[in-house]
């Protein structure tokens, strides 16, 4: 018996197969296991591919990036814009819930929905917000809910070493944090990405968090 979900947490995943299906199967008298899998939401491309064309982007000649945002997607087979949502609005849908937002300059965000990115990396320690749900904004979508895990403390050379990882470049580091030494390595958990991503009310100057997220 296989069913094809969209991309949930490994956990709900083994709790269903354990505690419904497997009933449901027992009730049943029906021999055999349960695997739920689910499909990824577009082709996984090359890590490398991915750190070079951000490094494409973020490099300038004369003061222009050497290729455009538009460019780099086309080049990394990203899609050329999200079609309008028609679920309910998320207002009303989290209006209990209510969590903060997060935010990653692009294209970090959209790298996390596409599943490529697979860690986030910040110059401070954050002691709030652990274990939250908290809205993954980048640029102008937001493209889900994450909870961060506790904060791993890491020198420059395991940042160097978990680029895999977390996709920051070497010249978007020395932008960033040019002065810093020791950085913050945060795992985390995908609780629901939204397909399409939905419009939220962008605010220029944002840095990491953002208590209240108002959706278009």
């Amino acid at each position: 018996m296989k069913l094809m979900l969209e991309p949930l947490q490994a956990r709900v995943k083994v709790w269903l197969e354990e505690q419904i299906f497997r009933q449901v199967l027992d009730i049943r008298k029906c021999d055999g296991t349960v695997s739920l899998t689910w499909s990824p939401i577009l082709e996984q491309a090359d890590p490398q591919l991915v750190r070079d064309t951000i490094a494409l982007v973020q490099t300038t000649a004369d003061g222009k990036p050497l290729i455009s945002w538009e460019e780099a997607r086309d080049r990394l087979r990203l899609p050329k814009s999200f079609p309008e949502p028609k679920l309910p609005s998320l207002q009303r849908l989290y209006s209990e819930r209510n969590p903060a937002g997060l935010y990653l300059v692009e294209p970090h965000g959209e790298l996390i929905w596409l599943r490529r990115k697979k860690a986030i990396v910040k110059s401070v320690k954050f002691s709030s917000h652990i274990g939250e749900p908290l809205f993954l904004l980048s640029g102008k979508y937001c493209y889900g809910i994450i909870r961060l895990d506790s904060p791993v403390e890491i020198t420059l050379k395991e940042f160097r070493e978990l680029t895999p990882k977390h996709l920051i470049t070497e010249e978007e580091r020395e932008r960033w944090w040019p002065h810093k030494k020791k950085l913050f390595y945060y795992p985390f958990t995908i609780e629901k990405l939204f397909d399409p991503p939905r419009k939220w009310k962008y605010v220029p100057g944002i840095q990491n968090f953002v208590q209240h997220v108002e959706f278009e």
